[in-house]
């Protein structure tokens, strides 16, 4: 009777056991799984972040083209002007001399 009561104790607390490393597993696997998950949503935003600054550096340059641009014309449009008002032909549109 003993016997039987230590055998069925003993399986018990085996069974305890084993149930308790299966869980301790599973929530390892849930633990891995999560932290994964949140590795990758960083990633992604880090991606994004990147990807938001290169499209704004790119826009950056692009209108500081633009303004450069439009300097260096009203610059050629002013000296066309100063140049024209002291009496030199800075354009000479077909070269034809009124009669």
């Amino acid at each position: 009777m003993v016997a039987a009561a230590v055998v069925v104790a003993v399986l018990v607390v085996i069974v305890v056991i084993v149930v308790m490393v299966m869980a301790a597993a599973v929530v390892m696997v849930v633990l891995i799984v999560v932290m994964l998950m949140f590795m990758l949503v960083v990633v992604i935003i880090v991606i994004l972040i990147v990807m938001v600054m290169m499209v704004a550096a790119a826009a950056f340059v692009l209108v500081l083209i633009i303004v450069v641009v439009m300097m260096v014309m009203v610059l050629v449009l002013v000296l066309i002007v100063v140049l024209s008002g002291l009496g030199l032909e800075v354009l000479e549109l077909g070269g034809q001399r009124v009669a």
